[in-house]
């Protein structure tokens, strides 16, 4: 929702520099941000507004690599509450095709940069895509990558994670693991084998 005007004249905004908004009209640019953040507005580049107090700020990374954040007041709590620029944003300007409520959803950084937090590098999704993304760009190294292989079609698969190869064969994660371990040979006409990165995406890339 665009913010209204009254708002804007209240804090004297619409004298600000249209180059500094990056727009002429300025009710173009801040959004109301949804529950629990009403008190807020936000703008795509990241500049919020305290309705309340009619402060303008940002968010700041306190490390570099870090997600920059905001601490912003939620519902009816007085108290602040420190929360991921991206975060917002994404309720704000991105749209949710997930199926799943906002607070369900996780934020991807498309390009794999925490800082970047423009609303064109994000994308809302589920966890479990968040998770695969993770894996798949290599954000997340404490995965085993595997091979499946179908011992009676000869097909081969090649997943990002031993949770991935037990969702794609319908086998239970520990029998799997007693593969890659060599208490079992193969189960139910599967086998698997731990491989390289590389090789999951050199496989990937051949499916």
């Amino acid at each position: 929702m665009l913010i209204e005007q009254k708002h804007l004249q209240k804090f004297n905004i619409l004298d600000y520099d249209d180059t500094w908004w990056g727009c002429a009209d300025i009710t173009d640019y801040l959004h109301h941000c949804p529950e629990p953040w009403s008190d807020y507005c936000c703008s795509p580049d990241g500049t919020f507004l305290d309705l309340q107090r009619m402060q303008l700020f940002r968010g700041q990374a306190y490390q570099p690599g870090w997600y920059p954040t905001v601490s912003l007041r939620c519902g009816s709590k007085t108290r602040t509450t420190t929360i991921s620029v991206h975060r917002v944003l994404a309720c704000v300007f991105c749209p949710n095709s997930t199926g799943l409520p906002s607070e369900q959803c996780h934020v991807d950084h498309i390009d794999c940069c925490k800082e970047n937090y423009s609303i064109t590098n994000l994308q809302i999704v589920t966890p479990q895509e968040n998770k695969r993304r993770a894996y798949t760009k290599g954000e997340r190294t404490d995965n085993i990558y595997t091979v499946v292989t179908n011992l009676i079609t000869h097909e081969r698969i090649y997943c990002y994670s031993l949770a991935e190869a037990s969702r794609v064969t319908r086998i239970h994660y520990y029998n799997l693991r007693k593969i890659l371990d060599g208490e079992l040979q193969t189960f139910n006409g599967w086998n698997v084998r731990e491989i390289t990165k590389n090789e999951y995406f050199v496989g990937r890339s051949l499916q």
